[in-house]
């Protein structure tokens, strides 16, 4: 995933207003009001400058919003742990000599039909993570599954088994734990007369293939 040239020319800027600004007080939201402006009329990302520990130099208010929405409530001033362990562990698989001035891909959330992608725009030598926010939305819906026989939260658990999701990835978008999804799809199973997953996916993807919601 490589960001377009706008994309990287408003996330330099993002940068440049970030760097050196940080304050024991918290982030700098107040920074770049200009740049705030440009970023909600004319491009849809939210941007985020952390520095190396995950602290928030610089947000976005949508970057901000996503954060909250996607990861809860207290991340106004620092990444969620699941962005640091990300960034860090890119970076270490990233550590060649080779690939010193390759930016890291991108990692998707999912959140009901929508998701949210974070890329990184800085090399792994960089000192601070210039991170890109965009989202998404696939268009999936689970109320068709429901003709089925099952439940509103079995269908959403059977839509994201349909989309190749292991259970602990389901646990996280439906927020959940995996043993929750484990019961649920036993459930399923019996409701739908199969034995396995792929069966189950199966008779989910023809439905919603040949199907059209009530």
């Amino acid at each position: 995933m490589h960001a377009n040239p706008e994309t990287k020319r408003l996330a330099d800027q993002v940068w440049r207003l970030g760097s050196g600004q940080e304050s024991s007080e918290g982030p700098t939201l107040g920074l770049g009001q200009q740049l705030q402006t440009n970023t909600t009329l004319h491009n849809p990302s939210g941007y985020i400058v952390a520095d190396p520990s995950g602290s928030i130099i610089f947000a976005t208010t949508r970057a901000l919003r996503w954060l909250t929405e996607y990861f809860g409530n207290s991340h106004h001033t620092s990444l969620p742990a699941v962005l640091r362990d990300w960034l860090k562990g890119r970076s270490l698989e990233l550590f060649n000599a080779n690939d010193l001035g390759v930016p890291l891909k991108g990692l998707s959330f999912r959140r009901g039909s929508k998701r949210l992608t974070v890329e990184s725009l800085s090399a792994m030598q960089s000192p601070d993570y210039r991170l890109v926010l965009s989202e998404a939305d696939d268009g999936l819906d689970a109320k068709p599954l429901e003709g089925l026989g099952i439940t509103k939260r079995e269908a959403e658990v059977l839509l994201w088994v349909s989309q190749g999701k292991r259970n602990a990835e389901i646990a996280v978008i439906l927020d959940v734990k995996p043993k929750t999804i484990t019961k649920h799809l036993e459930r399923v199973f019996e409701k739908l007369g199969v034995e396995t997953r792929t069966s189950a996916a199966n008779v989910a993807l023809d439905l919603l293939q040949h199907k059209t919601p009530r």
